[in-house]
């Protein structure tokens, strides 16, 4: 028999996320699904991120449960989502980063999902851009080629070669029986989603549901922001991103000897994984073009996690 309203694990790492950290929050604790926990991993953060974790926990108790890594010390992003995922309670486990922020209805209709259909396992929504300061792009996020079909499930292996079609860890929620801990690979960071992504295409099938947002924080201080203004970004992002699909690859062609058990296979799959991603990149560049030259109306969203701002618009785009 299933349950009305099954628990939803949300795992959270924080790694001196201060500066946004109580709204990213608040946007997981009122939620309009009723059973949640949220299991936050304090990546030996050194700025105010402890003070704010733990009054939070003193308001909401019963919601929270603050982890840690041995000696307090920093042990990144993958390390963390791995400690999140082996004390998981919930049936259904949903991401959220430390900067980033939901729709109020974002668990409840990805829950709905989940529940209707069987054979997926991990649903994600629209992807709105947000900046520093709480303005979101009038228009979600879209890739022009290998853009998800809406509300019904799909085989996402193909879409996922060509790049992350889910854009973010923020946006998605899995059945808790297609991830252990170990999907989630350490290096090259930045690619710790994608990675997982490729991994559970081959599991299951996917959902994009979008009756409900995710907004993805923008920062230029962020490992994309800090990676673009280096030296030679492109060419770094292009081996970045080529060893994360081979490393995924690699783990996906162990686990399915079945299928790529042989040097034949294991070639074609890398040949197709070279040609999708040469081609994936100059799809992002263009789309990149089209999005930076539209004067993108943005609007503070009506509701942030609990906080209620004045609508208005503002151009230009805070985006370019």
């Amino acid at each position: 028999m299933k349950s009305k309203n099954p628990l939803v694990s949300v795992i959270m790492p924080v790694f001196n996320g201060d500066d946004f950290l109580l709204p990213a929050l608040e946007s997981a604790a009122f939620q309009d699904y009723p059973n949640i926990e949220i299991i936050v991993i304090n990546d030996g953060s050194t700025d105010k991120s402890g003070e704010i974790l733990t009054s939070f926990l003193d308001s909401r108790p019963e919601r929270i449960k603050i982890l840690e890594h041995p000696d307090r010390r920093r042990r990144g992003i993958a390390a963390s989502y791995q400690l999140g995922i082996q004390h998981c309670q919930g049936k259904y486990i949903a991401f959220l980063e430390q900067d980033d922020l939901w729709s109020s209805n974002k668990i409840s209709e990805q829950v709905k999902v989940l529940e209707a259909f069987p054979q997926v396992g991990v649903v994600f929504a629209d992807v709105y851009y947000c900046d520093r300061e709480g303005q979101v792009a009038a228009k979600p996020f879209r890739t022009l080629v290998n853009r998800p079909p809406a509300d019904k499930p799909f085989n996402a292996v193909w879409r996922l070669l060509w790049g992350n079609c889910v854009s973010t860890f923020s946006n998605m929620m899995v059945r808790h029986e297609n991830v252990n801990a170990y999907d989630i690979i350490a290096n090259p960071e930045g690619f710790q989603d994608w990675m997982l992504l490729l991994k559970l295409a081959f599991r299951c099938k996917f959902y994009h549901c979008r009756q409900t947002k995710t907004f993805w924080r923008q920062r230029p201080d962020s490992y994309y922001g800090k990676l673009r203004k280096m030296p030679n970004y492109i060419s770094k992002y292009r081996r970045l991103r080529q060893l994360a699909l081979r490393k995924a690859m690699a783990d996906i062609l162990l686990e399915r000897r079945s299928l790529f058990s042989n040097g034949v296979a294991k070639t074609y799959w890398y040949t197709v994984i070279s040609l999708l991603s040469a081609a994936e990149r100059m799809a992002d560049f263009l789309n990149r073009r089209v999005f930076n030259r539209e004067i993108t109306k943005a609007v503070r969203s009506a509701s942030f996690s609990g906080y209620v701002y004045e609508k208005r618009l503002q151009t230009p785009s805070a985006y370019k």
